[in-house]
């Protein structure tokens, strides 16, 4: 029995030496490498507070600077939808709207059904840590008559620092 409660011992300290000597290793042969750039000036756009209306939906994307908006059922509205999205700068440094674009639509409806309209234009300054609501105006022409016309489209913003 005396063997046995020696041979258990030795086995435990065994272990505890092996784990500690394995935690030790790792603390001390752990190296952090690597580089850092720090940047002093810089903005960053953030689309937040969406507002919409009924089945429609808005999808933000905010590394790519683009929001997607999903209009299920344009019957369910009256001619005109209106949504509406915040845009924050969150950096240090004034920014500007270079362009945008509206892309990926996908809809049963013909082009000239539906007009967009949209109230943060091109060459538009949004200041650091300032809020812009983005007002999104769908205009629907609904003379064709459809069953259930949907729309989704993409709004694609670009952004650029103000040069002073």
């Amino acid at each position: 029995m005396k063997d046995k409660l020696f041979d258990i011992v030795l086995v435990v300290l065994f272990i505890i030496l092996a784990l500690f000597s394995t935690f030790t290793f790792l603390i001390i042969s752990k190296k952090e490498t690597g580089n850092v750039k720090f940047i002093k000036k810089y903005y960053d756009i953030m689309f937040v507070n969406a507002q919409t209306l009924n089945d429609s939906s808005i999808k933000v994307n905010n590394e790519e600077d683009y929001i997607h908006i999903e209009i299920p059922n344009l019957n369910e509205f009256n001619k005109e939808i209106l949504l509406s999205i915040d845009a924050v700068n969150i950096g240090n440094i004034d920014t500007y709207v270079k362009n945008f674009s509206i892309s990926n639509i996908d809809t049963n409806l013909k082009d000239n059904d539906v007009n967009i309209s949209l109230s943060l234009d091109r060459n538009e300054i949004i200041k650091k840590s300032e809020y812009k609501k983005i007002n999104i105006k769908i205009t629907y022409n609904n003379s064709n008559k459809i069953e259930n016309p949907y729309y989704n489209f993409n709004i694609n913003y670009v952004f650029d620092e103000v040069s002073i």
